[in-house]
């Protein structure tokens, strides 16, 4: 990546253990497409809603040559949920872009 990775912690506090398992994932999309540029990810909860409790919401923003990828998932109750989804969906993502961009 040209770009360091940014990791965002909004409204918690942030967690090494989390930063780590996220720096991993990118690595991971890295892979995938060496081509990327740069990446945001942010982690945010939230203010608690008396029905649904403490909730969490993943954005990923990926810089690609000519393009941005953003990924969005909506708030949802395992914090940990949430992240798999997200990074699954950019992933899937990523994938179809590298396919596109090959002429496949």
């Amino acid at each position: 990546m040209d770009k360091p990775l940014q990791i965002t912690f909004h409204n918690l506090p942030h967690s090494d253990a989390l930063e780590a398992d996220i720096r991993a994932r990118i690595a991971k999309l890295e892979e995938l497409y060496d081509r990327l540029v740069g990446a945001r990810v942010v982690i945010d909860s939230p203010h608690r809603n008396q029905i649904k409790g403490k909730t969490y919401a993943v954005r990923i923003e990926l810089a690609l040559p000519g393009r941005e990828l953003i990924v969005t998932r909506e708030p949802v109750a395992d914090l940990q949920g949430a992240m798999t989804a997200a990074f699954e969906t950019a992933k899937r993502r990523l994938r179809g872009f590298a396919q596109r961009s090959r002429g496949a």
